[in-house]
């Protein structure tokens, strides 16, 4: 009975969790950094992991849609081509309409 009162506290006191978005790829052999264009203008670089690869963290962009680009950079530049077009669309909060009759 007590493991059966247990697992349902449990049940009731569950959390939601809420992901990070991330913008990833995979390993690439000799890549340093990674170039990330927005909307067309170079917005910054980001490191590279250990291993070659992206992980970077879209928790702070601003609202609105933003097209990225990302360009994969070694020690003899950046590669010309765009790489992938990601379209991450950051809703703007619900307005409130308050109507007050007279």
């Amino acid at each position: 009975m007590k493991k059966l009162i247990i697992a349902a506290l449990v049940v009731m006191f569950a959390a939601t969790a809420h992901a990070t978005p991330y913008l990833v790829c995979d390993p690439q052999d000799g890549v340093t950094e990674y170039e990330i264009v927005d909307n067309g203008n170079p917005v910054f670089t980001v490191d590279a992991q250990a291993d070659g690869s992206l992980r970077y963290d879209l928790a702070d962009i601003a609202k609105g849609e933003h097209s990225y680009s990302v360009k994969a950079c070694s020690m003899w530049g950046c590669s010309e081509a765009s790489g992938i077009v990601i379209i991450k669309t950051v809703p703007q909060a619900p307005v409130l309409k308050i109507e007050i009759e007279k």
